[in-house]
């Protein structure tokens, strides 16, 4: 067993019973997945002169947690 295999296995039965270990590797790689897709939509906003967060001209953006106002 592999140490990824070995993590999911660990995660299955501690999630007392919900999840079985392909459903924990199906949602690891999901959530790689999204974030991936995250960081290009932030690249591209970045490239494009907008803020991702708070979709703002990049001069114009407050930075920290600039998404509340």
């Amino acid at each position: 067993m592999t140490e990824v295999e070995e993590r999911h296995t660990i995660l299955a039965e501690t999630s007392g019973g919900k999840y079985t270990p392909e459903e924990v590797r199906d949602l690891e790689m999901g959530l790689i997945a999204d974030a991936a897709a995250q960081e290009q939509e932030e690249e591209n906003a970045q490239a494009a002169g907008y803020c991702y967060h708070c979709g703002e001209k990049l001069d114009d953006c407050t930075g920290y947690k600039c998404w509340i106002r």
